[in-house]
């Protein structure tokens, strides 16, 4: 499995390993990075949390606002994006005959945006406490 650059930051905002499972994506942006570096990026803002089973249901906890920024993307390829967008799973494969982008990211999606990139780099820009907004099925 690809490394994901300062995952700790998630770890330690979660209390361990971070899953996407569930995971809703806030925000997505795109860069083509024209005015900088040229290395093209694509950003997620994803609510991460810990489902916790308490008293018969099923609570919430470490709600968590991640900036995951995927880096030289190629053969981005994108669609569902609506008002709710869970992931089933984000899925990240090593692709050893690409060194320009050697990573493949899976968008799985329950609801919502679905896809798939390529990306030569993935890394954590933000990990920070988060409160569900009033659309959440996460709320309080």
């Amino acid at each position: 499995m690809p490394e994901i650059v300062d995952v700790d930051l998630l770890r330690t905002a979660l209390g361990g390993s971070p899953s996407f499972h569930d995971a809703e994506i806030q925000a997505l942006r795109l860069d083509s990075a024209q005015r900088s570096d040229g290395e093209a990026r694509l950003e997620l803002e994803i609510h991460l949390f810990v489902p916790e089973r308490a008293d018969g249901g099923l609570t919430f906890r470490n709600h968590t606002l991640a900036t995951l920024e995927f880096r030289g993307v190629e053969d981005v390829d994108l669609s569902g994006f609506q008002p709710q967008n869970v992931l089933f799973d984000l899925v990240l494969v090593d692709a050893p005959a690409d060194d320009r982008a050697p990573i493949t990211v899976e968008l799985q999606a329950s609801w919502g945006l679905s896809g798939s990139l390529r990306c030569r780099q993935v890394a954590v820009t933000a990990a920070t406490p988060f409160t569900p907004g009033p659309h959440s099925v996460y709320g309080p």
